[in-house]
């Protein structure tokens, strides 16, 4: 997981974050992938062949959350340069596509997961009206 994670810091987007519960729930088994390096490598591109199949799936409606998710930084960020309380930590920062389905996927499987995150569920359920 930290080489993809860094490798994203590096190029968002050409590279997917690679952790054991986005593999999970891409359907990408860890024992397909040996232990060395070489399968490290192998499982970090079945991760990125996963991402770019279910973009393009979803290519509107993920282009249409990623502008969303970067106009909204951009105004957000606009707010705190003129307050000029902008800190490192406080700097927004941009979304690639490939993030904006990372997040999806975690937030997908911290309501669906066979052991849900309760605060996240509470908030699905109020959205749905449930």
């Amino acid at each position: 997981m930290a080489p993809t994670k860094a490798l994203y810091l590096l190029r968002p987007r050409f590279v997917a974050i690679s952790d054991g519960y986005v593999r999970k729930l891409l359907g990408i088994g860890e024992r397909q992938f040996p232990g060395t390096p070489k399968g490290h490598g192998a499982r970090a591109v079945a991760v990125q062949r996963e991402i770019r199949k279910l973009g393009r799936k979803n290519e509107g409606a993920l282009t249409e959350l990623h502008t969303y998710a970067n106009e909204y930084a951009n105004r957000y960020g606009a707010d705190l340069l003129k307050s000029k309380e902008v800190t490192d930590s406080r700097r927004p920062m941009c979304l690639s596509k490939a993030r904006v389905l990372d997040i999806l996927i975690w937030a997908e499987g911290a309501v669906h997961d066979p052991t849900p995150n309760s605060e996240w569920c509470r908030w699905y359920n109020q959205e749905l009206g449930s």
